[in-house]
């Protein structure tokens, strides 16, 4: 395998089978262009055109997946959002539309205890099924910035990812490391060891002489305060 989204595979592809008959699938997606896309209430339709060129009548269904391009979890390939079943005549041709939300390029993020949809590159597909795909677009969608927000067991990574949150955090440890012999440096293999722990279990092992006249959830406390302060200025 090239790579863990290679690993998550289809076991078993949504297929259905009403006779034996020949499609055309043709592309109608004018709001798949590679570009920003903003339609009301964060919705994206998607629309295609199925043709039976077969002598034959005939049932198919019609599925349509999204793969997050950018996403800094592993998502799947492809992820079935929307489907529909159609029955055909021979050398009859019908539109299909699927109306995708917000929730539809979403992903649940397990740190934050919620459904996530990040803006950026999103690839549409249509087909038979998922080993049967016969259209693909490419589009990018503008879900607005994702508001941040800091608890007790936020991660230092998490800290350092968001630059006012860095600043503040720098600040913490500038004046930790005046009263401190381990003096914490935040070059590449410290925050590459460390950057999955809290940040207030990092200020507990390192800075234990500092905390002799307070407590670390206290610090912890008033740098949240301190960043959302700058948030709201």
């Amino acid at each position: 395998m090239d790579s863990i989204q290679e690993a998550i595979m289809v076991a078993l592809p949504m297929i259905f089978i009403g006779s034996l008959i020949t499609l055309n699938f043709i592309p109608g997606m004018p709001d798949l262009t590679p570009k920003a896309v903003q339609q009301p209430d964060g919705q994206v339709k998607v629309t295609c055109s199925i043709e039976n060129t077969g002598s034959l009548y005939g049932q198919e269904v019609v599925q349509l997946y999204v793969h997050d391009e950018e996403c800094k979890w592993v998502r799947p390939e492809k992820e079935l959002k929307a489907f529909a079943k159609l029955g055909l005549q021979p050398g009859e041709k019908r539109e299909v539309g699927f109306l995708l939300e917000e929730r539809d390029f979403s992903y649940y993020n397990t740190k934050y205890n919620k459904w996530v949809a990040e803006s950026g590159y999103f690839q549409i597909a249509v087909g038979c099924s998922s080993r049967d795909i016969r259209i693909r677009e490419r589009l990018h969608c503008d879900f607005g910035r994702e508001e941040v927000s800091f608890h007790k067991f936020s991660l230092l990574g998490d800290w350092l990812s968001h630059p006012k949150a860095k600043i503040v955090l720098e600040g913490c440890f500038e004046d930790m490391n005046r009263h401190i012999s381990d003096k914490i440096c935040l070059d590449d293999e410290f925050v590459g060891f460390w950057g999955d722990f809290p940040a207030i279990k990092v200020i507990q092992m390192f800075g234990q002489a500092w905390l002799k006249d307070r407590s670390p959830d206290l610090v912890i406390e008033q740098l949240i305060e301190q960043f959302n302060r700058g948030q709201q200025a």
